[in-house]
């Protein structure tokens, strides 16, 4: 009984504050309320009322657009948002109102009204563009739209003077009254918030890369449960979205600090370094948890808690799994987990998922002491960091979290003695060298002690999926130290800055302003959206359009140039002079013509508004309509109808019943607070509107529907004050009664725009922005297959050149996808006339998250690529790049197929290309090179030189078995760093292969495909074939076995020739009908195929009499069709 109470308070909680209710919160809900009901209070009152003029109204409106509930930061830039506009749209309403004044003496009261009409048709096209084009201005053009509108729809026969007063007071009385509230009243400053923020954002990835290491090390001990009880994948990727959002704020925080004005020994500019770093180490975090995911899937958490010493035994289990080869093929490995829903029944198997498992956990236990002394290290230079910017930025030292490899939790006080950054700096960089020759020396003699280590030597470092993950791991955690040193170097700046600033004493601290340090900088702001304007989701579908037409702009005037400057050097006799204004001019002449064009999106949108606010605001350009428009409030259809208009339809209809709600009840509040006070008693009728407009700005400030909350204080306002102050006359009923019809024939109407003219619906836009993320995942591919021509091998120039272009496709990939992922949100608020989109949405949802994952592991590729560059490619590259012209013209295909499958709506072919399979031979031809290379002789090798000046006829598709020359690549060099990015960039290609063939599934339950639903031909053809090649390839190994067997002991005849289990077949024979037998064997856990025919005395390419004798499976069916013919 006496829990009942705390639980329905705790309900009673959760209904009045749904959202959710902070400190910071609570006091900016203060402030708003406060400067709202000081700007209420100047208005009742009749001397300040007089002062303000007829318009005084508009000082509310004011008051909750440039609200105080804000950082200085962000308070300074409204107001000079807000008084940029006022000034520009009383300068505007001035010139239309004198030019409307003169026409008015002559030709009369039509003519002076159409005038005003033409200005006002001019005022509301600019308001469209800037709010579609910048939504960073949206203030500024809301400003702009409401001194115009409400100026040119009230009496023509007013002086030019008179008007301009009755707006300027309200803006600038309402501006200075929400400055003063913000300074005076708990002022909130961004420099320490910014601090703040970073700290915790450092935190965060701090803890981040702790976790993935020990998930991905794992053999704890008994003395380490409370750490295993931490590890698992649940928790590491939600860290890995946690950190994503702390980087994410940190970034926004320093864009409004751009606009801060503070007071402070250090400027906030000066962390833009760090925060640029911050960032950019979530491709290094990433790839580490994309490696976790891949271990996961081969060892799922129980590696967590194998001891160091069960690694010993992992030969006596591997004995037994392929002494028990043939019931591992029968009964093992059998998925009878039914799929948890339609999405995941279409994902494919992970080639990750047929790895030796004890062989990944013989490299983790190698690599273990290596990489935990390395992440010491850089735990320890983290925490000095976080505790330098801390310190400089006055944030509390208990913000910042000591935090250790083997305890994630806070260990001292910020009391903790550290050692110099210089120390700390060398010892860190001490600790990478030690790592580099550490795991190379461990892995180069894994198992070397035995005869098994000895003939597994050569096939474990080959090129195969455990070591490309070992790969990516361990090359990722390296690139992260690297990071660390430059957030050493950064730290050490910081604090020298901050130390010589405090020497001065008094005059150490300034006043810092970088509003307008950088054009770029202040461009790109205002480009991005507010943060005050969480709806509007406009500039988020077409910034990316606009970007991409300036890039090729860019690249055009580039070209342009270049021919300018030919042209200018063969014809030496005209002056430059000449060919530069014709230039200049030719250029602006394009601009002017490419304008409706190039910005067509931002355009439809400005002239759909303009034909919206013209049809609601008609009536009062008319001379026998225009006292009766202002007599029924037609102004204020023409405000309603502007802030319920939005981007697409579904977001028009979500946000116009949003803001429908809002302002009905607060218009209803509105005259229930006049009702209470009797209309004269103007001290209730303040305190009822103080105690409603709470509740407008709780759902302004927290909510997701600030406009809503806007209407709804706006509303309870205006009702009450144009009954005090009427303009036109009316009762308080009657002003009711006009608000609420105003918001519905203005929401009316601006859905009939919506929807008939350009409709721009949010599941068209959806299939829009992901065609062209997929689009740029094409660029994406053909930017990393630089030498598929065979030419030569590449170097550090190509793959540069590769590395910017990559950036660039990345990019935009990334834009489309944020696009495409507000579009799929604003799909669940669209009408369709077919249906439910909910069973679409989920795949269009998974689609989004799979083209995330494959730009993702391209900027993985790219970076790997441009810090160490790639030994197969600058090596090796006339030996394999027509395997690799094959697996990127696969990949490539099957992202064309399904791109042309989405934008035409049409099924997907039956046969598309395999790139797994592509990816496999590859691989292969690698191993093939460097097995035929580490058979040679010592006396053989040569200069690497040499091998890059062998033919490459020798390098046909066919020929496997071609002499590749003198590599010179031994079990070292595989180690090398170039060599293990390319492993590296394979794991990841791998896993883009893999997420490509999720997508085609996924394409497929959206478009369908053409194939035979039963039948003969509802199968692959093939797979008859594949089972006879692998029972005859068992009898094959069964022959070599017995053999062996007479020359070798008991012991020597486990490592001979051992049997493949299910899942190493599925490997060999993913690519049977091409692949020979030499490729096909590398998934055996024996050494290369020369080493392993040469170990049982038998040369690989002769065969027994009876296998001569057998006819191959094709030849029978080919023999079969023609005794059928006949």
């Amino acid at each position: 009984m006496i829990e009942w109470p705390a639980l329905w308070a705790d309900r009673l909680l959760k209904i009045i504050v749904p959202y959710g209710l902070s400190s910071v919160m609570a006091r900016r809900l203060f402030k708003g309320v406060l400067s709202t009901m000081i700007c209420f209070s100047l208005v009742c009152i009749d001397a300040t009322s007089q002062i303000l003029g007829p318009a005084s109204y508009i000082i509310v409106i004011i008051a909750v657009i440039s609200h105080p509930a804000r950082r200085f930061g962000a308070m300074l830039e409204v107001v000079l948002l807000v008084l940029i506009g006022g000034a520009i749209g009383l300068a505007y309403l001035a010139l239309g109102h004198f030019l409307a004044l003169k026409i008015y003496a002559y030709s009369g009261l039509r003519n002076a009204l159409a005038c005003l009409a033409v200005f006002e048709i001019i005022m509301l096209f600019a308001h469209g563009f800037i709010r579609s084009i910048a939504p960073r201005l949206f203030q500024l053009a809301f400003i702009l739209f409401l001194v115009v509108h409400f100026g040119f729809l009230s009496a023509v026969n007013v002086s030019v003077r008179v008007i301009v007063k009755e707006y300027a007071y309200p803006i600038l009385f309402g501006v200075a009254i929400c400055l003063v509230v913000n300074l005076l009243v708990m002022p909130e400053f961004g420099s320490t918030h910014l601090g703040s923020t970073v700290v915790e954002g450092m935190n965060k990835v701090h803890l981040h890369i702790n976790t993935a290491v020990l998930f991905f090390l794992g053999h704890h001990d008994n003395d380490e449960q409370d750490i295993v009880e931490s590890l698992r994948m649940e928790g590491l990727l939600a860290q890995k979205s946690s950190v994503r959002t702390a980087l994410a704020t940190c970034k926004d925080v320093l864009v409004e600090s751009i606009f801060e004005i503070s007071y402070s020994f250090m400027s906030p500019q000066e962390l833009k370094p760090l925060v640029k770093k911050l960032n950019d180490t979530t491709i290094s975090t990433n790839s580490l948890v994309g490696a976790c995911e891949l271990e996961y899937a081969l060892l799922g958490e129980t590696h967590l808690t194998r001891s160091t010493s069960d690694s010993s035994s992992s030969a006596k289990r591997k004995d037994a799994m392929d002494t028990n080869a043939e019931d591992d093929y029968d009964n093992s490995d059998i998925d009878i987990q039914e799929p948890k829903s339609l999405v995941d029944s279409v994902r494919p198997k992970r080639e990750i998922e047929f790895g030796d498992k004890e062989l990944l956990l013989q490299f983790l236990v190698t690599v273990r002491n290596p990489v935990l002394q390395l992440q010491e290290a850089i735990s320890e230079s983290l925490n000095a960091v976080n505790l330098v910017i801390a310190q400089a930025y006055d944030v509390p030292e208990s913000h910042v979290q000591f935090l250790r490899v083997l305890n994630n939790s806070k260990e001292q006080s910020g009391g903790e003695t550290l050692r110099s950054l210089d120390d700390m700096f060398a010892s860190l960089k001490e600790e990478i060298f030690q790592y580099d020759a550490t795991v190379a020396n461990s892995l180069a003699r894994i198992n070397l002690g035995s005869e098994k280590g000895r003939l597994l030597f050569g096939d474990a470092l080959m090129p195969r999926d455990e070591f490309f993950l070992l790969s990516s791991f361990l090359l990722n955690l390296r690139e992260f130290a690297r990071y660390t040193l430059e957030f050493i170097n950064f730290a050490k700046e910081i604090k020298e800055a901050r130390k010589k600033r405090e020497e001065s004493g008094f005059f150490g601290r300034r006043v810092w302003f970088s509003g307008f340090s950088s054009r770029k900088v202040f461009k790109k702001y205002l480009s991005t959206g507010g943060a005050e304007v969480k709806e509007s989701g406009i500039a988020s579908t077409r910034d990316h359009e606009q970007e991409e037409r300036s890039s090729m702009d860019k690249k055009r005037d580039i070209k342009g140039e270049k021919a300018t400057n030919a042209h200018d050097q063969t014809q030496m006799s005209h002056p430059s002079t000449v060919n530069d204004s014709r230039t200049s001019w030719r250029s602006i002449v394009a601009d002017i013509i490419e304008f409706p064009n190039r910005y067509k999106s931002h355009v439809r949108y400005a002239f759909k508004f303009t034909l919206l606010l013209m049809l609601v605001s008609f009536p009062g350009f008319s001379p026998s309509m225009q006292q009766w428009y202002l007599d029924i409030r037609g102004t204020w259809v023409g405000f309603n109808a502007a802030v319920s208009f939005e981007s697409s339809i579904g977001g028009t209809i979500k946000f116009f019943i949003a803001r429908t709600i809002g302002l009905v009840l607060g218009s209803a509040w509105g005259y229930a607070s006049y009702e209470a006070g009797h209309g004269t008693n103007r001290y209730v009728i303040a305190v009822m509107i103080g105690i409603g407009i709470v509740a407008g700005y709780y759902v302004l400030l927290v909510s997701p529907y600030p406009k809503a909350g806007f209407v709804n204080v706006v509303s309870a306002n205006i009702v009450v004050l144009s009954t005090i102050r009427p303009s036109v006359p009316g009762t308080i009923l009657e002003n009711f009664a006009k608000r609420c019809l105003s918001m519905l024939v203005g929401g009316v109407a601006a859905f009939l725009v919506q929807v008939s003219l350009y409709p721009v619906k949010a599941r068209v836009e959806l299939k829009v922005q992901v065609i062209k993320a997929i689009q740029n995942c094409q660029r994406l591919v053909w930017a990393s297959s630089k030498g598929i021509d065979g030419r030569s091998n590449l170097d550090k120039e190509a793959h540069s050149i590769s590395y910017q272009q990559m950036k660039m496709h990345w990019r935009r990939a990334k834009k489309a996808l944020v696009a495409a992922e507000t579009n799929r949100i604003e799909t669940k608020q669209e009408p369709r006339i077919k249906g439910s989109f909910e069973k679409s949405d989920k795949i269009y949802k998974e689609i989004i998250f799979v083209l995330h994952q494959i730009t993702d592991k391209f900027q993985n590729i790219a970076f790997l690529r441009n810090e160490y560059g790639s030994a197969v490619m600058e090596d090796l590259n006339q030996y394999v790049y027509t395997y690799r012209r094959d697996m990127i013209g696969s990949a490539v295909s099957i992202l064309r197929a399904v791109e042309g499958a989405l934008a035409t709506n049409s099924p997907l072919p039956q046969y598309l290309p395999s790139a797994r399979i592509a990816q496999l031979r590859v691989v292969n031809r690698v191993r093939e090179i460097l097995a035929s290379d580490m058979s040679r002789p010592a006396s053989q090798y040569g200069s690497l030189a040499g091998s890059r000046a062998h033919s490459r006829s020798s390098s046909r598709a066919g020929s496997m078995t071609a002499d590749v020359g003198p590599l010179q690549l031994t079990g070292t060099n595989v180690l090398d760093k170039r060599f293990m990015s390319w492993a590296a960039n394979s794991a990841a290609f791998e896993e883009v292969i893999e997420y490509i063939e999720e997508l085609v599934e996924l394409t497929k339950l959206l478009v369908g495909v053409h194939e035979f639903r039963s039948g003969f031909l509802s199968r692959p053809l093939y797979d008859d074939w594949a089972a006879e090649a692998i029972h005859g390839h068992e009898r094959l190994l069964r022959r070599l076995t017995s053999v062996s067997s007479s020359s070798k002991s008991t012991k020597d005849r486990r490592y001979g020739a051992p049997r493949m289990s299910k899942k190493l077949r599925k490997r060999a024979f993913s690519v049977v009908s091409d692949v020979p037998e030499s490729e096909i064997s590398r998934s055996r856990a024996g050494s290369t195929s020369e080493q392993w025919a040469s170990k049982v005395s038998l040369p690989l390419k002769e065969e027994d009499e009876s296998e001569k004798e057998e006819v191959p499976l094709t030849l029978k069916r080919i023999a079969t069709r023609r005794n059928n013919e006949l």
